[in-house]
């Protein structure tokens, strides 16, 4: 029994030297995207707050009663996580597909 185990894990581990090298790649490129996508929404987020700050406070009164401001929040996230998975998504295909060949 434990030779059918250690047999298992052998080829296992010779599975895995290519794959985890490409996986872990393609993670710090997705990190990578992510940080800098992350970056330019809170600096476009924070123009965007800015801009509102300066409108008269009827127009802030009635912005904060439609909740204008958790609806851009929602929007920005959902715009991170699409990019974010997009760029890996897109990363790993090619990294994969380039060692099947």
């Amino acid at each position: 029994m434990p030779a059918i185990l250690v047999w298992l894990l052998g080829g296992l581990a010779t599975m895995l030297r290519g794959v985890v090298p490409r996986i872990l790649f393609a993670l710090g490129i997705g990190f990578a995207a992510f940080t800098g996508i992350d970056t330019g929404m809170v600096a476009l987020k924070a123009e965007i707050i800015s801009r509102m700050q300066g409108l008269p406070g009827v127009v802030v009164q009635v912005l904060s009663l439609l909740r204008v401001d958790q609806g851009l929040s929602m929007m920005f996230s959902a715009t991170l996580g699409v990019l974010a998975l997009r760029v890996t998504n897109g990363v790993l295909t090619r990294i994969t597909m380039k060692g099947v060949a």
